[in-house]
């Protein structure tokens, strides 16, 4: 029976497919029970060859890739990626290296905590108006026609005492005339003056004082005197020197008594309007001197006095006009012109850095603050008051320490890429110990 069934073909067949079967998963038994050559601690990823770089991008760090390339975001080349020598400490502090070479080509700059005098400025934008208190009114106490008008136009400059137009009125005419006879009876003896209106002088004075009240000048009353005629027109003078404004007159037409014929301004002093936002109102006061500058007249910039602050807030705005005097003795200044307003205050003394030294993270503000060496260190701080060029510093820095002013990006970056500006950011984790000035 056992020779044959090995004498057999199909048999023989078989027997080695089952064979080769029972070998085949004897083998693969043993290679799933054997352990690899070569392995990591359970829960660790195996670190790359020693010999492999690892290239980074500076503006995104999260780019990392073994061998030189570009950035897949931004296309900056990357570079290789610097090993963290230290991480941030217990106390929440982020320590990190830049070789001093490194430093130097891309342009660090430092400055020093101290405590400095701090000014604060204001800004503000405003308008030139005219002068309320430098504008006259030209109108008449009588009526009459226009005979001929001298000041022709809007905008003509007038002198005091210059000539705007004529008018002929018979109310005019009349109180001259009174005013002749008046004298001439005074100085005739015949006449009894005194006994019938209580004295020639009171008469004389009487009418004197009526043309006066219609609007005659002590000048031209005694021309009239001097002259012994009547003159049947009148000429009107300006009341003030400056610039005509506005004018409704015209050779032959009638006027009213009271109707406004000449708006003169006075611009040798102009105010300006400058909206000051209600936050910075305090920083205002009357007094105070401001220098405004105008884009109209370049490398010029004109000083004047705050005169007043408008009590009550613009609601639209939220801001209160300061009124400003300015000096315009060559007429530079046009009502109407914007300039741009810079108030200084009186300063207090602050523990400050310059404004360049401080990032904002939008949660933090941070500082990078150079040790010895390629050591820097990036710390949390916070901030007060600050001005143009410098920041009060409430705590995180001490008088003395020197911090990072310029190049503060690409040692942002720095930072990132060894990984200790993402740690000292951490939600969650504690800030830093605090450095009171």
């Amino acid at each position: 029976m056992k020779n044959r069934i090995i004498s057999n073909p199909a048999a023989r067949m078989w027997s080695s497919v089952i064979a080769g079967l029972v070998v085949a998963c004897l083998n693969l038994g043993e290679a799933e029970a054997s352990p690899p050559l070569s392995h990591s601690p359970a829960g660790q990823t195996q670190d790359p060859p020693p010999e492999t770089k690892i290239y980074t991008c500076p503006m995104h760090p999260s780019v990392r890739q073994q061998g030189p390339g570009r950035c897949p975001i931004c296309g900056m080349d990357l570079t290789l990626a610097g090993n963290a020598r230290s991480s941030p400490s217990d106390d929440g502090r982020g320590i990190f290296h830049v070789s001093p070479g490194k430093q130097q080509a891309i342009g660090v700059k430092y400055d020093t905590v101290a405590v400095r005098l701090l000014r604060k400025t204001v800004r503000a934008v405003g308008n030139v108006t005219i002068d309320e208190r430098r504008v006259a009114i030209v109108n008449l106490r009588y009526s009459g026609w226009i005979d001929s008008v001298a000041a022709d136009y809007n905008g003509k400059f007038v002198s005091r005492g210059d000539l705007l137009f004529r008018i002929y009125s018979p109310e005019a005419v009349a109180a001259q005339r009174e005013h002749l006879l008046s004298r001439a009876y005074a100085s005739d003896t015949s006449w009894t003056v005194d006994a019938l209106l209580g004295g020639s002088d009171d008469l004389g004075s009487a009418t004197r004082q009526r043309l006066s009240f219609l609007g005659f000048t002590d000048g031209q009353i005694g021309a009239l005197e001097e002259r012994g005629e009547v003159s049947n027109t009148v000429e009107i003078l300006s009341p003030i020197a400056g610039n005509i404004i506005e004018k409704s007159t015209t050779a032959g037409m009638y006027v009213e008594p009271g109707t406004n014929l000449y708006t003169i301004a006075d611009l040798s002093t102009v105010w300006l309007n400058a909206e000051i936002y209600q936050n910075e109102l305090p920083d205002v006061r009357v007094d105070q001197e401001a220098v405004i500058r105008f884009g109209q007249i370049p490398g010029r910039n004109f000083t004047g006095k705050v005169k007043f602050l408008n009590p009550t807030l613009d609601r639209s705005t939220r801001s209160a006009k300061a009124r400003i005097e300015v000096p315009n003795g060559d007429g530079a200044l046009k009502p109407g012109m914007y300039g741009n307003v810079t108030l200084h205050t009186g300063g207090v003394k602050k523990l400050s850095v310059s404004v360049d030294a401080v990032m904002n993270t939008g949660t933090r503000e941070i500082v990078f603050v150079a040790g010895g060496g390629d050591v820097i260190e990036a710390r949390i701080v916070r901030t007060g008051f600050r001005n143009d060029d410098r920041c009060e510093i409430l705590s995180g820095l001490a008088a003395g320490e020197r911090v990072i002013s310029s190049a503060n990006f690409l040692i942002d970056a720095e930072s990132r890429i060894q990984g200790v500006l993402d740690r000292l950011l951490e939600p969650g984790r504690a800030p830093g110990k605090e450095r009171n000035p």
